[in-house]
């Protein structure tokens, strides 16, 4: 079996970008970042690969339908889509595989090749929070979680809480041994840039 399921966020309102950043071309596929983003999913072995939306997001019609949606919980951002895709893949009648890999759909710089690298970092029951030298700071959003009941369990209690920041819930998670810090090193931080706003698009 897989050794790591795959969610792509792509249910951002991006709004600084002032338009649908999932959409934008990729400017080296040509393919939409979302599309782009699935490929490099799927070529990194993720199976089975999420598509996470906000509630009466448009539905992608260039997207397979075998790729299933998950909707993420309202307003709370990027922590309420891990919501959603724990509780699905955790209610699936097939045993998960042990990890999750979190992927946002505006890091257009990320490959499959990076992607691996970074599982292969994991160990059963232990994920891995890059963390950025520069700004001191964890990404989140390219990150393995341990797909387990107990981390699906702190992430609701987060929700509960109003505890949305995903920096947060990273700090805890390598505080509780779940999760293992992995340092970003110079070659790798383009790769780990996202698109916020058009200035970033020449990048």
């Amino acid at each position: 079996m897989p050794d790591y399921a795959a969610v792509l966020l792509a249910g951002g309102r991006s709004s600084r970008m002032g338009r649908d950043k999932a959409l934008l071309p990729h400017p080296a596929s040509g393919l939409t970042l979302i599309r782009h983003q699935l490929d490099n999913l799927v070529s990194a072995g993720a199976a089975p690969v999420l598509l996470s939306l906000r509630s009466g997001q448009e539905d992608y019609t260039a997207i397979p339908a075998s790729i299933p949606r998950v909707r993420d919980c309202g307003s709370t951002g990027p922590l309420g889509a891990l919501a959603a895709a724990f509780a699905t893949l955790l209610a699936a009648p097939n045993p998960p595989p042990p990890h999750l890999l979190v992927l946002a759909v505006d890091m257009p710089w990320i490959d499959a090749r990076t992607l691996r690298s970074l599982l292969d970092r994991g160990s059963p029951g232990l994920g891995v929070a890059p963390h950025d030298p520069r700004s001191k700071r964890f990404e989140p959003l390219c990150a393995v979680y341990p797909l387990t009941p107990l981390f699906h369990r702190a992430i609701l209690t987060a929700l509960d809480q109003g505890l949305l920041s995903l920096q947060t819930l990273l700090t805890s998670a390598i505080e509780h041994g779940w999760m293992t810090p992995y340092q970003i090193n110079d070659s790798e931080l383009t790769a780990f840039q996202n698109w916020n706003r058009p200035d970033d698009l020449g990048r």
